[in-house]
């Protein structure tokens, strides 16, 4: 029971930080349809930024940096070309979904990363989550 509980908290936490992410955009009024096609840019390129070098870390800040990127872009497209916010949000998750497959094909396989070290059997990301969500609750109210 507790294992199915820890392994359910461990596995909310990112819907829970792109679900912070999205609170935030909408509330400076950006609708942001493709936020899973940002998941999908920042968790593949992390993932092969963290395959090629060895570095958790390196492959967590790779993953942030793409996502800001993708953000950049469809920020780009939606207000500085004043372009539909539901479209350009789509067409990054169909790319998300089409070239986030392609690239990390090569990288996936029988032999993957060890697991990331846990704390009393928590991603220290789930720390990471709960944290953000204080500070967004504090920022917004």
């Amino acid at each position: 029971m507790w294992e199915f509980l820890i392994r359910s908290l461990d596995a909310s936490t990112i819907f829970t930080i792109a679900a912070l992410g999205e609170l935030i955009g909408q509330r400076s009024g950006i609708l942001n349809v493709g936020i899973e096609g940002v998941m999908l840019f920042g968790a593949t390129l992390g993932f092969v930024a963290a395959q090629s070098t060895g570095s958790y870390l390196l492959g967590f800040l790779v993953g942030i940096a793409i996502g800001g990127l993708i953000g950049l872009l469809h920020g780009f497209f939606s207000i500085t070309l004043g372009g539909d916010q539901v479209v350009s949000g789509m067409g990054i998750w169909i790319l998300g979904f089409g070239l986030t497959t392609y690239i990390g094909n090569p990288y996936t396989g029988p032999l993957g990363m060890e697991r990331i070290p846990t704390i009393f059997g928590l991603s220290p990301f789930f720390f990471i989550g709960i944290a953000l969500v204080i500070v967004a609750w504090f920022v917004l109210s």
